[in-house]
């Protein structure tokens, strides 16, 4: 195994098309390309482009179907060959609770309408707990407060699940711009922030039929200091 980093080079070759600068984006990957939506622009406001990297080329991507209003902190994520995007703002600091997936095939957006519905938010995480499960928790909600909340959506039955902790125990703290991942049918929430201060505990959560349990790990070693508007991914077991 080799622990090292390599310089990606960002000298992009003649005739080809970079992406210009944003933040607030997400990213996905799927087939071995990778998928950029929205962002805060350079121009000072929210973008509802779909970029597309092939080689080295950056590429947007013409959809069909009704794009979604622009935005920033948002979430996205690949499940049953779609890609899902949840929440996010459009300016300022109001978060949206619109839904949209888009297919990888043709090309087309279209809008997921439910019944019931998490509360709109923004800086929240957003993960693939398996193929036909996809996990919210926390961020911003409407008030402008951090959230503790957490919801399953069912692909198959296109249905949000607002899941409650086991015994009637609290979630963790309030958070929002923190990161989570899923391993082995578990989720790992790092970081954040509760809106006054910089976090760096690690929750571990895991899923029954019907509810949750949530755990605070104790950890050790070289602890990670306090951070938010990090990221964080899994491989091999490890976060």
């Amino acid at each position: 195994m080799i622990n090292r980093w390599n310089w990606v080079n960002t000298n992009w070759p003649s005739g080809y098309t970079k992406l210009g600068s944003i933040n607030y984006h997400s990213l996905v990957e799927y087939q071995n390309m990778l998928y950029v939506f929205g962002g805060f622009g350079f121009k000072g406001s929210g973008t509802n482009n779909l970029w597309k990297l092939s080689g080295n080329n950056w590429e947007i991507v013409k959809c069909l179907g009704k794009r979604p209003p622009p935005r920033f902190k948002h979430k996205a994520v690949v499940a049953s060959d779609l890609m899902w995007v949840y929440g996010g703002c459009r300016s300022g600091t109001k978060p949206l609770n619109d839904f949209y997936c888009f297919n990888f095939t043709n090309l087309k957006w279209k809008r997921v309408k439910t019944k019931k519905s998490p509360p709109g938010r923004h800086s929240h995480s957003f993960v693939v707990l398996d193929e036909n499960r996809i996990v919210l928790h926390g961020g911003i909600g409407p008030d402008n407060v951090p959230l503790n909340d957490l919801w399953l959506f069912s692909i198959p039955k296109k249905k949000w699940i607002k899941l409650e902790p086991q015994d009637g125990k609290l979630h963790p703290m309030r958070r929002h711009r923190h990161t989570s991942v899923v391993i082995n049918g578990e989720m790992f929430v790092f970081a954040g922030t509760d809106g006054r201060v910089r976090l760096n505990n690690l929750s571990k959560c895991q899923f029954f039929s019907t509810c949750v349990k949530w755990i605070s790990l104790n950890t050790f070693g070289d602890i990670p200091d306090p951070r938010r508007d990090h990221t964080a991914a899994s491989y091999k077991d490890k976060m």
